[in-house]
Formats: C-alpha cells, sequence, structure tokens
C-alpha cells in the first residue's frame, strides 16, 4: 500500500477531490468497514479530471474488490471486481479512505470509455503526477505500458493496448492530447510535443517551446487556452515567441478551444496544418474525413529528454 502522490491540480478537480473524500468518509463510516474506491471515485480522490465520455454513474460512488465474495453490498455505492488486485494497488488518501492505484484505476476504465478519452485521461495522469520532472513523466509512462503488456486478460484490455499506441508523455491538457489525436486522425504525422526550440531563447533567458512541432519541416502548433485571452504578460510572451519563430523560418499554426469543438472545425484545422507541412516537402495521405482512432497506424517517440 501507498500513500496519495500529490497531484497538479485545477481548481475544480481540488474541489472535487475534496467533495469525493468527505462523501467516501461518511459512506465508510456508515457501512462501518474498509472500502476500497476505485473508477472514477478513485480519479476524484486523486484530482484527476473525469473523462468527457463514460458509460458509468460518474454521480455514485465506485467500489472495488478482487473477487465476488469480498463485494460491498449496499446501495450506498456501486461494486465491481478487479481481479488484478494486490496490496500494492491500494492508495491510502486519509485515515479512513482507501482508493485504487492511478494506472490500475485507468486500465478498469478501459471496458468503459472511448480510446480517445482513454488516452487524454493517460496523458492527464501522467502530466499531473510528474510534477513537470522529465524522468518522472518518462517512467509514468512506462509504468502504463508494463502494467498492460505483463497483466493477464482484462476486460478492456484490448482497449488499453490501442491506446498505448498514441500515449505521449509531456502533453499539459486534455485540449492539446485532443489536438493532437484530430491531427493524426486526418492522416497528418504525428508531432513531438512540448519542444524545445534549439537556439531560441526569450528576452528572460527561458527556452522557447512549441506544444507540437514537426521540427524537420520547421512547422509548429500553438494551443490557444482561456490564460491567453486574459493574461496581458501572457498574451505578450506568446507574442514574443512567434515573432521570434517566423523570424527564424518556422511556420506556427494557432488554435483554440473553438477550433477542436466538433468534426468540421478539426478538419479545418488538420487541413491548416497539413497545408503548412505540405509546403515544406511533407509527405502523407491526408483524409478529409476524420479516421477512427482504432484505424491508425502511428509511430511516435516513446520519451521526451527535455523540457523547459
Amino acid at each position: 500500500m501507498s500513500h496519495r502522490t500529490p497531484s497538479i491540480e485545477t481548481a475544480e478537480s481540488a474541489k472535487l477531490r475534496q467533495t469525493a473524500m468527505s462523501r467516501c468518509s461518511q459512506v465508510t463510516k456508515a457501512l462501518g468497514r474498509e472500502l476500497l474506491f476505485g473508477m472514477t471515485t478513485s480519479l476524484e480522490l486523486q484530482g484527476i479530471s473525469l473523462p468527457k465520455h463514460c458509460d458509468l454513474d460518474t454521480n455514485a460512488l465506485h467500489t472495488t474488490a478482487s473477487c465476488q465474495n469480498l463485494r460491498v453490498q449496499s446501495k450506498l455505492v456501486e461494486h465491481h471486481v478487479w481481479k488484478m488486485l494486490k496490496p500494492a494497488c491500494q492508495v491510502q488518501i486519509s485515515k479512513h479512505v482507501f482508493t485504487l492505484d492511478l494506472i490500475s484505476t485507468w486500465a478498469q476504465l478501459g471496458a468503459h470509455v472511448p480510446l480517445m478519452d482513454l488516452i487524454v485521461l493517460a496523458e492527464s495522469i501522467i502530466h499531473a503526477q510528474a510534477h513537470n520532472d522529465v524522468a518522472q513523466m518518462n517512467h509514468i509512462h512506462h509504468q502504463f505500458v508494463s502494467f498492460v503488456t505483463s497483466a493477464p486478460r482484462f476486460t478492456g484490455k484490448q482497449r488499453c493496448k490501442q491506446a498505448l499506441r498514441f500515449i505521449m508523455p509531456g502533453v499539459c491538457s486534455p485540449r492539446e492530447t485532443e489536438s493532437r489525436l484530430a491531427l493524426l486522425s486526418h492522416g497528418l504525422p504525428c508531432p513531438e510535443v512540448n519542444f524545445i526550440v534549439p537556439g531560441l531563447k526569450f528576452t528572460s533567458g527561458a527556452p522557447m517551446t512549441l506544444d507540437m512541432a514537426w521540427p524537420q519541416w520547421h512547422v509548429g502548433v500553438e494551443y490557444d487556452g482561456d490564460q491567453h485571452r486574459y493574461d496581458k504578460q501572457q498574451w505578450h510572451r506568446d507574442r514574443e515567441k512567434r515573432d521570434k519563430l517566423r523570424a527564424n523560418g518556422w511556420r506556427i499554426v494557432i488554435i483554440s478551444s473553438g477550433d477542436i469543438d466538433d468534426d468540421e472545425v478539426r478538419a479545418r484545422f488538420a487541413l491548416q496544418a497539413g497545408r503548412q507541412l505540405a509546403s515544406r516537402g511533407a509527405l502523407f495521405n491526408f483524409s478529409i474525413i476524420a479516421k477512427p482512432l482504432e484505424r491508425i497506424k502511428t509511430t511516435k517517440p516513446v520519451a521526451i529528454t527535455s523540457r523547459s
């Protein structure tokens, strides 16, 4: 058994975590027995945002045991059997609250969320747990790979194996993951994520990074979240970076959250990035209609080597 590793949290996920801890404590005391929480409840207890799509009742409290004989018979919780449950998979959140570790939780959810959400969830876990430590990002990524490849058969394993082909360490937000997957679904080559541009620095001396980049063609993608609109300092920083990049031969595609909200706008974004790549000599088979991720053959870097 281990103790919870603090995660990088948003204000929303911190609030959800506190609410989940309170609810789990109350149910544990009401039933008068130790419970092990799993599924989406485990995510909330560890400060991880829930997947957008899930066939479970995300308002319910979900518990886990290794066999049917140990299941909780109560209307206060929804119970699930996880046959690979071991003491090392259990995380102590507080004196009375215990939950499944995040990688086991992710694998549990493999049967309950679509492939894209499973990829987004894995990259969110890596980002939240690694605290911008490159070695830790790669280590956690390796743990995902090791878990799935060494685990015996479990419900959802095939989808987890499919997700491994796309999961990349170093992605900072779910929207960045969705943006990259949109490009891949239209046939574009896989970009590097959070790429540090060699030789270019801010006036402060900090290195310049791109959210996504194809360095061999000097094409990059920058994702503008809400902070870019409301934070004046961030706006000036972004403008300095993009001016310097363009002056040094880079072509930059800028997107916002609205550019990946539906199929049509994702296709326009992919076309825009694809045109820039093609103009630099990249060869690829662009697909006007997005292909399902399950049908995509992708190659990608399996580790990152540096980070700003």
